[in-house]
């Protein structure tokens, strides 16, 4: 089959080809999965030259990069929202239940999660000088949400709190269980209010 490009003008501006790149990239590896990706197939969906694409991202690992970056800050931003006007306890059952809707939402991720976890183990250990790495960075921006809503636990344990929530999250999806239902946000939020909100004060 062939992959549909995108016509971008002659005008545009090396911020809307990244934008293009990037998001073409998005598409391709859930398509096909990271190892199975084409830079060919990404530079023909976003409308842009070879040249183009490897002056922007010189190679796959670069391109992965970028579109972590991405999803990490929208999935951020979403989790910060979804825990606004919350307790420490109602920020926990917000988070988890959020994670659940972005896990099952993105089709990115769910290949990443459910067909290409050698490449998601890539991803989350990825770090440039001027960032964390991206779990690390995840689990800090939940610490960082549930001491904003009136935690008085202290650091550590609240970030060693926030890594268990991350983990249970990821590996409930992975491996689906009889007692949660973690396509279902009623479930998911059941479960969270059962077990994980006593784990926060």
């Amino acid at each position: 089959m062939s992959t549909p490009r995108r016509q971008l003008r002659s005008t545009a501006t090396p911020e809307e080809q990244e934008q293009a790149i990037l998001a073409a990239a998005t598409e391709e590896f859930a398509d096909v999965g990271v190892r199975r990706a084409s830079m060919d197939y990404v530079a023909k969906r976003a409308g842009v030259s070879r040249s183009t694409l490897y002056r922007r991202f010189p190679n796959k690992e670069a391109l992965l990069m970028g579109v972590g970056n991405i999803v990490f800050v929208d999935a951020m931003k979403r989790l910060n929202k979804a825990c606004q006007g919350h307790d420490p306890k109602g920020a926990v059952v917000a988070a988890f239940v959020e994670s659940s809707n972005i896990l099952n939402e993105n089709p990115m991720l769910r290949r990443l999660f459910l067909s290409d976890l050698e490449i998601l183990g890539t991803i989350i250990d990825m770090s440039s000088p001027s960032e964390q790495m991206f779990f690390e960075g995840a689990v800090n921006a939940i610490r960082a949400t549930l001491h904003a809503a009136g935690s008085t636990m202290d650091d550590d344990d609240l970030a060693a709190t926030s890594e268990i929530l991350m983990r249970v999250a990821g590996s409930l999806f992975q491996v689906p269980s009889q007692r949660v239902d973690i396509t279902d946000p009623e479930s998911t939020r059941a479960f969270a209010e059962k077990y994980l909100a006593p784990l926060v004060h």
